[in-house]
């Protein structure tokens, strides 16, 4: 039955070359657009979620209420807080300072190379769970003279990610030994590096660092911390929310913090808190997407209706002959889903044509994840769904 409702679908659409052409054309632009879009709304969804205890990782934050207009959050705070938070918090698991990131030039005999790196605490690493190739991301930050590379950086500069006890110069001066080699940084991670430096290589390099660490009016550090299991967050800020403000002289300044989960999506603040920013941009884009396919199911719907007319003496046929209603139904239902499913495969040959354009357009690396199981059981269940609509 299945290859006889196929076989006269065929017919029909071979016979009915132009309105085909429109339907199969029209459908095959709906889905191109729906799947841009899902993929590119997947890709920001799927932001920062690689890190195992992603759900109890936050930054601490600063709400500053100037005397006149709105509340500001800003994520920069003194040293001091970090140590308020490993030594004076239950439930913090882990605490790590880190600097704002800087461009250095690394170098191996011959090879010079300038990359971007950052100065953090030795817990980074057991907070954040950037995969490792070779080390013990563990205790790769735990001695001043160690430095930690990526992938791509340890090639660039040995030809190889084999690079654990070789030696990196620091500029022209410092001597540094790799303890680690990470997995290049995820494009989907919020943060972003070629190399990290131990702190303690920053405080004897500088000497001025180590009054930062009582340097209460210093607002210049970022300060990560992981909380244990089953921690409330709330109780932690209830028992700083004024600490800030206390060693600041009165300056309406309060402690926040920024949950991991929400850094890239929830990236603005009003009043102190968090609230959509990009996440305003993946609802639009889904919307857009959803929108685009159903105006493209609703233009094959009225395509097929228009030839509902010139199709009555053949159905009169087919019942005179003993077509029941149901096989009747199974033939329209059998005509859509060679048409939608045509349009498909056009519109996934279209997606994988237009994908590098579009990733220079929304600046992303995007893929088509055609290997994934997901990505299939999305689709059946979009081209069901139209099957059904249409």
């Amino acid at each position: 039955m299945l290859q006889n409702i196929i076989k006269s679908a065929w017919r029909q659409l071979w016979k009915n070359k132009t309105h085909s052409g429109i339907s199969l054309l029209g459908l095959a632009l709906g889905f191109s657009v729906a799947i841009l879009s899902l993929i590119w709304v997947n890709h920001q969804l799927a932001y920062d979620g690689f890190h195992q205890r992603a759900d109890r990782i936050f930054q601490g934050m600063q709400n500053y209420q100037p005397s006149e207009g709105a509340m500001e959050s800003y994520p920069d705070l003194p040293m001091p807080m970090a140590e308020v938070l490993r030594n004076e918090t239950p439930g913090v698991k882990a605490v790590a300072v880190a600097d704002w990131g800087f461009d250095q030039t690394l170098v191996n005999e011959d090879v010079r190379i300038r990359k971007s790196g950052n100065y953090v605490e030795a817990d980074f690493l057991n907070i954040f769970t950037f995969p490792a190739l070779h080390g013990s991301p563990k205790e790769a930050l735990s001695e001043p003279n160690q430095i930690v590379l990526t992938a791509a950086t340890a090639e660039a500069l040995f030809g190889t990610t084999e690079a654990i006890g070789r030696t990196v110069n620091l500029g022209k001066q410092t001597s540094l030994q790799v303890s680690a080699v990470l997995e290049n940084v995820p494009a989907q991670s919020t943060l972003q590096f070629d190399f990290l430096l131990p702190y303690s290589l920053k405080m004897q390099l500088e000497s001025w660092m180590a009054r930062e660490r009582q340097n209460w009016g210093s607002y210049s550090y970022q300060i990560f911390f992981e909380l244990e299991e089953g921690v409330n967050v709330e109780s932690l800020l209830a028992q700083h929310e004024t600490i800030l403000e206390e060693h600041k002289g009165g300056s309406a300044t309060t402690f926040n913090v920024h949950a991991l989960t929400d850094w890239h999506l929830y990236n603005e603040f009003e009043n102190g808190q968090a609230v959509k920013g990009r996440m305003r941009d993946v609802q639009l884009f889904g919307v857009i997407g959803l929108l685009v396919l159903l105006i493209a199911c609703i233009n094959f719907i009225n395509l097929a209706t228009a030839r509902t007319e010139k199709r009555h003496k053949e159905v009169a046929v087919r019942k005179t002959i003993g077509a029941t209603t149901s096989r009747l139904a199974a033939q329209c239902l059998g005509e859509s889903g060679v048409v939608i499913g045509l349009a498909f495969v056009v519109a996934i040959i279209a997606v994988a044509i237009s994908l590098p354009a579009f990733n220079r357009l929304v600046e992303a690396p995007l893929r088509l994840p055609i290997d994934t199981p997901g990505f299939w059981g999305a689709s059946i269940a979009l081209i069901t769904f139209c099957v059904l609509v249409a």
